[in-house]
């Protein structure tokens, strides 16, 4: 716990050791530049497993405080990892854009006239509150955003913006004369949009772990800003463009 005097006992155990093989034991010397990082490293191991373990792991609202101070890092920090998949970078742009994105999909390209790999086709489904304006500025905020994050040997080909098409639904409903019909009609418009627009929804983490899940099962994502994306909601919603 005492950094001068580990310093200087491990000076007196070098001179006894040395012996004339080594005279210089000032500050500059590289030898006792590698001993004051030992003796740092040992007295800071020291402080730290030597705190409460209610220290450890509770912050009592100073968070910030805490991490930089205990031994431990949260599970926000170890778990997460760098896109690797398609399904990774979609929950990277989803949980990053949420301002603009309803959803996105990202294409391998197979096919390329060059033979080139590692390029991708990206699909972007808008929401319908942006102007068609800011399209262009989009498209390259999405591609600078997919340059800092991509792997090596990675690229985007091209980013396609879906165009909103005009559909009209006719029927008749029998409801039961109790029903509010605003609500029945509510909840049938609703139904129709996920169907032809599912949402992707962000989940808490409180609620994932009510269903069980562990904290490396559900922090195991590139990106969770405003919630966490399961990969399982993104793969029942694939979409085919043609």
């Amino acid at each position: 716990m005492d950094y001068d005097a580990l310093r200087l006992e491990g000076i007196e155990l070098n001179q006894e050791l040395s012996g004339e093989l080594w005279t210089d034991y000032n500050l500059h010397d590289p030898g006792i530049t590698i001993l004051e990082q030992f003796s740092y490293v040992l007295t800071d191991i020291a402080y730290r497993t030597n705190l409460p373990i209610e220290t450890l792991l509770f912050h009592g609202g100073d968070h910030q405080k805490v991490l930089r101070s205990n031994a431990l890092y949260p599970a926000e920090e170890i778990f997460p990892t760098s896109p690797i998949t398609t399904s990774d970078y979609r929950i990277l742009l989803l949980d990053q854009y949420p301002q603009y994105l309803s959803n996105c999909w990202l294409e391998h390209i197979d096919d390329h006239k060059e033979g080139i790999k590692g390029l991708y086709h990206l699909t972007l489904l808008l929401k319908g509150n942006i102007d068609p304006e800011e399209y262009p500025s989009i498209q390259r905020e999405m591609r600078s955003f997919f340059n800092a994050h991509r792997n090596l040997c990675e690229d985007i080909e091209s980013i396609n913006i879906l165009q909103a098409e005009q559909i009209s639904f006719s029927g008749e409903i029998d409801i039961f004369q109790d029903e509010p019909v605003e609500d029945v009609l509510s909840e049938v418009l609703y139904r129709i949009e996920q169907y032809f627009n599912p949402s992707v929804k962000f989940s808490q983490l409180e609620d994932l772990e009510r269903e069980g899940m562990s904290l490396d099962e559900i922090f195991d994502l590139p990106s969770h800003k405003h919630g966490f994306i399961l990969k399982e909601q993104l793969e029942d919603k694939q979409v085919e463009f043609h």
